[in-house]
C-alpha cells in the first residue's frame, strides 16, 4: 500500500511541476477560469502518467500522448508562438530521460543494486531516486522559466526546425537509453537506432553553428555599414559648415585686400604685414584638409578625429 502511495505522489507531482512550467512560461491568454484550465491541462497528463506508470502502456503512447496532450492545450489557452509551444512540449519529456537515467545509474553504482531493479522493484533505492529526480525535475524547470524571463529570443522558420530536430532527437535518445538501461528487448536494434540518432544530431549542430556563425558576420558586417554610414553624415556636416565659411571667407575677400593696399598706398608696410599675417591665420583656422584615402571608412573617422582636434584647438 505505501509504494502505490509513494508512485501516485511521484506522479502528481510531476504532473504539477510541468503544469507550473506550461502556465508559467507562455501565460493565458485569458485569465478567465484559470484554475479549471490548470486542471485540464493537469488532467490528461495524470491519467496517461498512472497508466504508463502501471504497465498499463508502452513508453512510446505515454510520451506522445503526454506530449501531444501538453501542445494541444498550449496552442488553445496559452500565449506565443506554434514553434515554441512545441519545444517546449518536447523538451519537457526530454528533461525527464536526461535527469531519471543519471540518478538511476547513479544510484546503482552506489548501491549495487541493478537499474532493472530499481526501476521495476519497489524499494529504498527506488524511493531515493524518485525524490531526487522529482527535486532535479522542479530546479531545472525552474531554470527555465529564470531565463524565459531573462531573455526575449526571436528564431526564424528554418531556425525553429533546427531546434526542434535538435530537441526531438534528444527525446529519442533519452528513450533508447531508458530501453537499454531498463534491459528491454531488442537492445541490439535499439544501439543502431541511437548510433544513428547521434549522428544525425551531430549533422543538426554543425547545420546550426553554421547558421549562427553567417548570422554573426552578417551582424558584424551591418555593424560597421552603420558606423560608416553615421561618420559619412557627420563628414557630409563638416563640410557643409567648411562651405559656409569659405562662402564668408570669400565676402570678406575684397575688403581684406582693399584694407592691405591701402596700407601699401600709406607706406605702412607693418601694419601690412601684420595685417596680412592675421588674415591668414584666420583662413588656415577656418580652411581644414581633409583625409582622402581609398578607404572610405578610414576617411571618414580620422576626418572626424581631425575635426574634433581643430574644435579643441589640438594642432
Amino acid at each position: 500500500m505505501i509504494w502505490t502511495i509513494v508512485e501516485y505522489v511521484a506522479i502528481i507531482t510531476e504532473c504539477l511541476i510541468a503544469t507550473r512550467l506550461f502556465l508559467l512560461y507562455f501565460k493565458l491568454k485569458s485569465d478567465d477560469w484559470k484554475y479549471l484550465k490548470s486542471i485540464i491541462l493537469f488532467a490528461p497528463l495524470f491519467i496517461t502518467d498512472v497508466i504508463g506508470s502501471f504497465g498499463a502502456a508502452n513508453e512510446v503512447f505515454f510520451i506522445l500522448t503526454c506530449v501531444l496532450s501538453e501542445f494541444i492545450f498550449a496552442v488553445i489557452f496559452l500565449q506565443g508562438s506554434i514553434m515554441e509551444k512545441l519545444m517546449i512540449s518536447i523538451v519537457n519529456y526530454a528533461l525527464l530521460y536526461c535527469i531519471n537515467l543519471p540518478v538511476i545509474a547513479l544510484m546503482s553504482a552506489l548501491s549495487g543494486v541493478s537499474t532493472e531493479q530499481i526501476v521495476s522493484q519497489h524499494s529504498v533505492e527506488r524511493m531515493i531516486c524518485i525524490f531526487i529526480s522529482k527535486l532535479m525535475y522542479f530546479l531545472v524547470t525552474q531554470l527555465i522559466l529564470w531565463l524565459r524571463r531573462k531573455e526575449k529570443y526571436h528564431f526564424s522558420t528554418n531556425e525553429w526546425i533546427i531546434i526542434l530536430s535538435a530537441f526531438f532527437i534528444t527525446l529519442l535518445l533519452g528513450f533508447s537509453l531508458y530501453m537499454i538501461t531498463t534491459g528491454g528487448t531488442n537492445t541490439d536494434y535499439i544501439y543502431i537506432i541511437a548510433t544513428i540518432l547521434l549522428s544525425t544530431l551531430d549533422i543538426i549542430v554543425f547545420v546550426f553553428m553554421r547558421k549562427l556563425n553567417i548570422a554573426s558576420a552578417s551582424k558584424t558586417e551591418k555593424k560597421l555599414l552603420q558606423f560608416q554610414l553615421q561618420q559619412q553624415k557627420k563628414q557630409m556636416q563638416q563640410l557643409n559648415e567648411q562651405y559656409n565659411k569659405i562662402s564668408i571667407m570669400h565676402h570678406d575677400y575684397k575688403h581684406e585686400i582693399s584694407c592691405i593696399r591701402n596700407l601699401i598706398e600709406q607706406k605702412e608696410y607693418d601694419n601690412a604685414i601684420s595685417y596680412a599675417d592675421t588674415a591668414i591665420s584666420k583662413s588656415n583656422k577656418a580652411i581644414r584638409v581633409y583625409v582622402n584615402s581609398s578607404s572610405s571608412v578610414l576617411n571618414a573617422v580620422i576626418n572626424d578625429k581631425l575635426s574634433t582636434a581643430q574644435a579643441s584647438g589640438i594642432n
